[in-house]
């Protein structure tokens, strides 16, 4: 069986060569055909909300069989992933998470949303998850 890996993109315009239609593209030929690649378009990335997005993340993981997922995230799907993963339950294991250039929410920081903003213990709230990378404005942790 394939292993599945669902890529939550950013905000903003995601049309051809646009957003992260190329990154998109190189990883679904990179990671060839021994994975299952998913890349669906959120709602409206230009004007995103985070309750519309989580809502389409509900669908793909109850789309999803129960095997083990990938999941990689970029800017703001980045956060989307994290705040998601850390506040729900009903998801596949996921064995693998990156999330790329995600920016660092909170005051003072420039990214000030209360709607994207995790909780203070979200860290603890997170599954357990084998592999996981995070990257944000060039930083690796």
């Amino acid at each position: 069986m394939k292993k599945q890996v669902l890529f939550i993109h950013s905000a903003g315009p995601q049309r051809l060569q646009e957003g992260n239609t190329g990154l998109q593209a190189y990883l679904k030929e990179a990671l060839g055909k021994e994975f299952y690649f998913s890349a669906p378009k959120m709602p409206e990335p230009e004007d995103p909300e985070y309750s519309r997005w989580k809502d389409r993340l509900d669908k793909e993981f109850a789309a999803m069989n129960d095997e083990e997922v990938i999941l990689i995230g970029h800017s703001l799907g980045g956060s989307v992933l994290l705040k998601y993963l850390s506040e729900e339950t009903a998801f596949p294991p996921v064995t693998g998470l990156f999330i790329v250039a995600s920016p660092f929410w909170g005051k003072d920081t420039g990214w000030d949303s209360e709607v994207f903003l995790l909780m203070e213990n979200s860290t603890s709230l997170l599954p357990e998850i084998a592999d996981f990378l995070f990257s944000a404005a060039g930083t690796t942790l």
